[in-house]
């Protein structure tokens, strides 16, 4: 059997035409591009289903310095951690502020019963309006920072699972950096 080379280019185009795209590949899925060349992602694993019992409102990857790997999520109440091994680790900073577990949307036009009201007429605001906490996250380097919605501190935490993530603090003024 004769072997023929074939040499398309990384990547895939969806523009256009078949006849433009011609040569190319077209359309892939669960593969990326190793030194110019078309390689399977690999498996999917799973992970540890325990994270967390409360709705995860951030996530975050990284790795450190070292190659250890990490992923981070926050609720309305909590940070967590996990290694690589899937070791999970409560690193809730002290004095966290909870936010609100589920937001809220209660006013105006369309709130209330069907056919409550005279049609046409505006409606008084009522109910009350809160957002459900979130997290930004990141990474500084290695270090993870965070920042909850509900209290705006900055908190940073540098990978010991013993010890819970800290508010981050601007040593010229001594207040706390507010991250919104």
């Amino acid at each position: 059997m004769t072997l023929i080379p074939i040499d398309l280019p990384a990547g895939v185009y969806k523009n256009g035409t078949d006849l433009e795209g011609q040569g190319r590949w077209q359309d892939a899925s669960l593969v990326r591009w190793r030194d110019n060349t078309l390689r399977p992602v690999g498996g999917w694993q799973s992970r540890k289903t325990g994270f967390s019992t409360n709705p995860i409102r951030g996530f975050h990857t990284w790795e450190a310095n070292d190659g250890s790997r990490f992923y981070a999520g926050g609720s309305y109440n909590e940070l967590k951690v996990s290694t690589a091994d899937n070791t999970v680790s409560s690193i809730v900073p002290a004095g966290l502020t909870a936010g609100d577990e589920h937001s809220t949307l209660e006013t105006g036009y369309g709130y209330g019963l069907y056919g409550s009201g005279t049609y046409g007429t505006e409606r008084s605001a009522f109910g009350s309006y809160s957002e459900a906490n979130t997290w930004s996250l990141d990474n500084w380097g290695e270090y993870l920072v965070a920042c909850s919605y509900a209290d705006g501190k900055l908190y940073e935490w540098q990978l010991d699972v013993a010890t819970a993530a800290h508010a981050l603090f601007n040593i010229q003024n001594g207040i706390s950096r507010a991250c919104y």
